[in-house]
């Protein structure tokens, strides 16, 4: 990931996960590749016992990652990160939630800033 630049909106990408490891790093690495620079990856994990959290930890440090214990589904991770995003980020900034299965290409999130 680059570095933030103060003129961008910021984007926050929250990532729910449990489990499927492999999935969630093909994920990161997809958007650690993004062309635009003032993105900030937050990942929720809930409980996952196949490594995610310390591959996360040990590959993309710079990416937030929040644990939370194996209660949480889907919807309750997200909102688990956007309550997390919503304490941190300025009003204009935005908050782009992803499942940890999905791949992007090196220009998406700028794309999405774009046409908002």
């Amino acid at each position: 990931m680059l570095a933030a630049s103060d003129s961008l909106a910021h984007v926050y990408a929250v990532i729910p996960v449990f489990n499927r490891r492999e999935h969630t790093l093909a994920c990161l690495r997809s958007l650690c590749g993004q062309d635009y620079s003032a993105l900030t990856v937050v990942v929720v994990d809930s409980g996952s016992t196949d490594g995610t959290a310390e591959a996360i930890a040990s590959q993309y440090p710079e990416v937030i990652l929040l644990s939370r214990d194996s209660s949480l589904w889907w919807t309750a991770a997200t909102n688990e990160g956007v309550k997390w995003v919503l304490e941190q980020c300025e009003q204009s900034d935005f908050v782009l939630t992803l499942n940890n299965d999905t791949t992007v290409k090196p220009d998406y999130v700028r794309r999405l800033v774009e046409v908002a």
